[in-house]
């Protein structure tokens, strides 16, 4: 079925100038942000962006990055291919690209990473990472079933004043997976001036906020600016609530957790290709996560977060690609943190190991 990949090739020729952002463009330039650009894109909001073609063909000219593992979550020929295709193209090519950060703290506990893309009026599309293959990220997912607002959050909110204050005109803000979360926060959360000043916002796939943070003054002033773009079998996306004044349900390939990959998600012509509502299997996840945030408070939440990544980093892993060379299997089960568990933290903890050494490495 037809993807992003053909979605380039088709409208490629067709530049912005001729026909504005749509919602596949937000899907491009939101995975056009886990390109590793460091060394290449200066993480300062002063420096000159860098247009898209020569920021490739820098990429490609270091064997280095041209052949980074960008883990096994998402195939990284995809990005090497979706990034010569768009810097090749004449709707993505003289668009710039500058401020590129990328932060992974181990300690702090915060994995954030953040792109500008200046369009040829020069408004800019604020773009936010999603979740890539460092454990520190999972980590930082986790928090937000009882932290908020999360570390990357608020690195998120001054990103994106940083980004407003050095530009003019019309702002666009969006992501993928965490990205998409970080693109609302930091929407909603955001000073009047530059809130003024947003267009809209896409969370593609991206999880949610609990209801309090939904119904407030802050997410409800811009709301109506929210599009939230999601595969039926969703798992991810369907996490807390993601409320937006437009949402789409479309077709992928896949089910379940392989249907958050972006290069999966069926494009036809210049639009997604809708899908009549979520499947049975992604309510019954939404169901089940509700259940358990309404079974278990914000103590014993914080509990299973710390036990369950206290097992991971006894493997001395730092990616989920190490923990994925041998299947999951070298996680250690016996740690001292297992028997402080209550009954249903380590039933909970069992089936959360057993789901992860069920996932497909390759």
């Amino acid at each position: 079925m037809p993807n992003m990949h053909d979605y380039v090739e088709w409208r490629g020729d067709i530049p912005l100038s001729a026909m504005p952002m749509s919602d596949v463009d937000n899907l491009v330039l939101a995975t056009l942000s886990f390109i590793n650009f460091e060394g290449i894109i200066s993480p300062s909001h002063d420096e000159e962006p860098v247009l898209l073609s020569t920021a490739a063909e820098r990429f490609f000219e270091d064997e280095e990055k041209a052949n980074e593992n960008y883990g096994f979550l998402f195939p990284t020929k995809d990005f090497m291919k979706l990034l010569s295709a768009a810097a090749a193209s004449e709707r993505f090519k003289n668009i710039g690209v500058s401020a590129y950060v990328n932060k992974i703290d181990y300690e702090g506990v915060e994995q954030f990473s953040a792109t500008t893309f200046t369009l040829p009026d020069k408004s800019i599309y604020v773009a936010f990472k999603g979740t890539d293959d460092n454990i520190v990220a999972w980590k930082e997912d986790f928090l937000l079933s009882y932290t908020f607002p999360i570390k990357a959050q608020k690195s998120a909110l001054s990103y994106l004043e940083q980004a407003a204050s050095r530009s003019e005109g019309k702002i666009y803000v969006g992501g993928h997976s965490k990205g998409g979360n970080l693109a609302f926060y930091s929407s909603a959360y955001a000073s009047d001036s530059t809130k003024e000043r947003i267009a809209k916002a896409w969370s593609n796939d991206g999880p949610g906020f609990y209801r309090r943070i939904v119904a407030g003054e802050n997410y409800s002033s811009v709301k109506d600016r929210f599009v939230s773009i999601l595969p039926e079998d969703s798992v991810i996306g369907r996490l807390f609530d993601n409320e937006a004044s437009k949402e789409i349900i479309m077709k992928a390939e896949g089910k379940g957790l392989l249907q958050h990959n972006p290069f999966l998600w069926q494009i036809k012509g210049g639009d997604f290709i809708r899908a009549e509502k979520f499947t049975d299997d992604s309510t019954v996840v939404r169901r089940a996560f509700r259940k358990y945030l309404s079974e278990i408070d914000g103590k014993g939440r914080e509990d299973f977060v710390s036990a369950f990544f206290s097992l991971l980093e006894a493997s001395e892993a730092k990616t989920l690609t190490d923990l994925a060379k041998d299947g999951f299997i070298s996680i250690p089960t016996s740690l001292k943190t297992i028997g402080e568990l209550t009954k249903e933290q380590r039933e909970m903890l069992r089936s959360f190991v057993a789901f992860l050494a069920a996932l497909p490495v390759k």
